[in-house]
């Protein structure tokens, strides 16, 4: 999973983003960088963009997207670390979870602040009789300094709302869990064998949008 992750950084590394930045609030393209089966998509294409605002104690972002896919179930998310950072030494958090409308977009308000916690890292063990456990565990709260952290927010794509059932909610609360996503052992353990209509090796749901704010 970690390793995943890491490849899904340095490709966001490779992708040229323009930073509209005033003395506040930094703005960026929201770039797509897979699409919805988790294969790498090259495009410089903006679908949106981000306002960061970088508080003493905490982060805001306004997050505008289009494009996406209507009736669409995304989760966006907080992955923060030192400049430069790599996976696992990182916060990771959900902000937002929203069932997309006919017209393709949405905009969502996320904030988080120092000494919030985060999820603990990717599963290498779900099931109902035992505790997750983490190989590799991601920082256990918000413990970086704002104004200097680098910030991605990421958008994952987890499938259709209309095959979700009675578990919509599910899906906009966790990294693992819809039709988009590769199925494990538990229906929803990021490690399992994903089917064979998903990329393989991609052990969680597409990230398919996002925006990376440079530290220092």
């Amino acid at each position: 999973m970690i390793g995943i992750i890491a490849v899904v950084i340095v490709a966001i590394a490779a992708i040229v983003i323009i930073n509209r930045s005033s003395a506040d609030v930094e703005t960026l393209d929201v770039i797509q960088i897979f699409d919805s089966s988790g294969n790498a998509v090259s495009s410089s294409a903006s679908f949106g963009s981000v306002d960061l605002t970088r508080r003493d104690d905490g982060l805001d972002a306004t997050t505008t997207v289009t494009g996406l896919t209507p009736d669409g179930v995304y989760t966006f998310w907080w992955v923060v670390g030192t400049a430069g950072f790599a996976l696992p030494d990182a916060y990771v958090a959900s902000a937002a979870g929203e069932v997309i409308g006919s017209s393709g977009g949405t905009t969502v308000t996320m904030s988080v602040d120092v000494g919030d916690s985060g999820i603990l890292g990717f599963l290498d063990a779900l099931a109902s009789d035992l505790p997750p456990t983490t190989t590799d565990p991601f920082r256990a709260t918000f413990d970086l300094d704002p104004a200097t952290a680098e910030v991605h927010i990421e958008i994952a794509y987890h499938g259709q709302a209309s095959d979700a059932g009675g578990d919509v909610n599910e899906w906009l609360s966790d990294f693992w869990t819809g039709t988009a996503c590769p199925v494990g052992d538990s229906g929803h353990n990021p490690v399992g064998t994903p089917g064979a209509e998903f990329n393989p090796g991609q052990p969680h749901c597409p990230v398919s949008y996002v925006a990376v704010f440079a530290g220092s």
